[in-house]
């Protein structure tokens, strides 16, 4: 055997030997997409149990007999089983992270206290789950009415939780930071007095329990909302602690009528506000729009058609085109560069519309896409 043959030989065994590993990865662990990668994260919502009452009904009457289409395939109710299916169906079809909602409950009253224990199951059933392996997750914590977090006492209440999640080995992580979401910023300055100093000791302080437990440096991201652009003169740069904003989700101020309006139009306002905040002083990570169609419940805002798979597909590769291209979009590194990323609303808003969960309307027709535009 020539020379020449013997290393044309050794390459080609190089060769079979490293597809050999890629192919023996577990499905759906999230893995190096290369320079221009883009993590794929969904929103994740823990409100469907059994008892009574719960967010199947509305004033007691069950809606799901009047809404087929929004019953998901993967189980009716939050719970372990449910959870199990629900991260092995995200993984294999490209979703990198579920962010979830996680609702504090030291100033809650009435009914809304009862409801808290079920609302942040969510959490425990991620981290307990077999298949959280195949996929990272990250705390989202909801500070709004009723929910609000105030004093250092309650920021330690919620940190007692959050070092707990963040010691999970599939936490997300960008760069070695775990990364934390403070569901509204507006409602976070509020509650501390609206004073810069107060909010930048605030963080400093989760900060510092952070790396006193051992968890190591925060990405802290606040919640942002509608088409303001936030620049230098912004409350959220001058606060000096907080490394960028997400959005959960945005809705035109459409008049409510009795038809529904196009999916178009949910589209076209995402792309109006990426356009609007690519320039942003903080990067950010914008939202993708599920859906918007909160009937069940009787809101009392408008509501829009269901994309078809045709609009789903446009949507994301406008969306995918649009993060390439702006140079603000995505989870802030060390180096100055960017995470690309977003997050869609929402995994299992089967109320209000936002459904990234295989349903028996539209089955796995949204999860195909994803896979298609945003694959591995």
């Amino acid at each position: 055997m020539s020379v020449q043959i013997k290393i044309l030989f050794i390459l080609l065994m190089i060769e079979v030997f490293s597809l050999s590993r890629l192919n023996a990865q577990p499905a759906g662990m999230t893995a190096d997409k290369g320079k221009d990668s883009i993590l794929v994260g969904v929103e994740y919502f823990n409100g469907w149990w059994k008892h009574s009452s719960n967010k199947w009904e509305y004033r007691g009457k069950d809606w799901r007999a009047q809404y087929p289409d929004r019953i998901p395939l993967l189980g009716e109710y939050n719970n372990q089983k449910t959870m199990d299916k629900e991260i092995k169906a995200a993984s294999d079809y490209g979703v990198d992270f579920f962010s979830i909602l996680w609702y504090y409950p030291g100033n809650v009253k009435n009914s809304d206290k009862a409801d808290c224990d079920d609302l942040n199951a969510g959490l425990d059933f991620f981290m307990n789950s077999r298949n959280s392996n195949k996929m990272k997750f990250m705390v989202e914590l909801c500070n709004h009415k009723p929910f609000a977090i105030i004093t250092d006492e309650d920021w330690d209440k919620c940190m007692d939780i959050v070092i707990k999640a963040m010691k999970h080995p599939n936490y997300l992580r960008i760069d070695g930071r775990a990364v934390l979401k403070i569901h509204s910023g507006d409602q976070f300055y509020i509650d501390n007095g609206s004073s810069i100093q107060r909010s930048k000791r605030v963080l400093q302080h989760l900060r510092q329990r952070a790396k006193d437990a051992g968890v190591g440096e925060l990405l802290i991201m606040v919640g942002t909302y509608g088409d303001r652009p936030i620049d230098g003169n912004c409350t959220f740069p001058k606060i000096g602690g907080i490394d960028g904003t997400m959005e959960y989700m945005d809705v035109p101020e459409f008049p409510q009528k009795k038809t529904d309006y196009p999916y178009e139009e949910l589209i076209a306002w995402a792309k109006h506000i990426r356009d609007v905040r690519k320039n942003d002083a903080l990067s950010w990570v914008p939202y993708f729009p599920a859906g918007w169609n909160p009937r069940p419940w009787h809101d009392p805002r408008a509501a829009f058609s269901f994309p078809t798979r045709g609009q789903w597909r446009k949507g994301l590769e406008e969306l995918k085109s649009d993060l390439l291209k702006y140079p603000n979009l995505g989870f802030p590194k060390k180096d100055g560069t960017l995470q690309k990323a977003f997050t869609i609303y929402c995994w299992n808003e089967f109320g209000e519309g936002g459904i990234v969960a295989p349903t028996q309307g539209e089955q796995y027709m949204k999860l195909e896409e994803i896979k298609k535009v945003f694959g591995k």
